[in-house]
């Protein structure tokens, strides 16, 4: 069973010094896993509005935020058909909320080609490291490996 996100704002004293664009890949993972938690399926700007300004992200970050997200949220089908054939005898229904969410955003970061292959899959295991239960990122590494060596993204 998955860990709720926990719901803390996604700026941080400690977080100040990160990389804009880890904290920026948690803040998207954050709002999709609020999104399917609503079972909001499409990208929403006044729903992203209130998720930034609750979670106080930070405007140095949040055009980058809202792309991805757009980006994840608007072809959820198309990440979806590529994710799950590589889920070996699971449906992403059965996967915990937490991996299915981090799964879709490593899947867009991959088609998108902006960022080395093995940044994308480490981010997405640090992720399912903080948010996951103790097993998920050996599940998360498994299907991404998978998912990166078939070129299907």
């Amino acid at each position: 069973m998955s860990k709720k996100p926990k719901s803390k704002s996604v700026r941080s004293p400690s977080e100040a010094a990160r990389d804009p664009r880890r904290l920026a890949r948690e803040a998207v993972f954050q709002f999709l896993y609020q999104c399917e938690m609503e079972k909001i399926y499409f990208f929403s700007d006044s729903h992203f509005q209130s998720f930034a300004q609750h979670t106080q992200v930070p405007d140095s970050i949040k055009s980058s935020v809202k792309a991805q997200a757009e980006q994840v949220l608007n072809r959820l089908t198309y990440w979806d058909s590529h994710l799950e054939p590589n889920l070996l005898q699971w449906s992403l229904e059965r996967l915990a909320t937490v991996e299915r969410c981090i799964l879709r955003l490593a899947a867009a970061e991959l088609d998108a080609k902006q960022t080395p292959t093995k940044v994308v899959l480490n981010e997405a295991i640090e992720l399912s490291k903080k948010f996951g239960t103790a097993e998920s990122h050996k599940l998360v590494n498994g299907i991404l490996n998978r998912l990166a060596s078939d070129k299907l993204v």
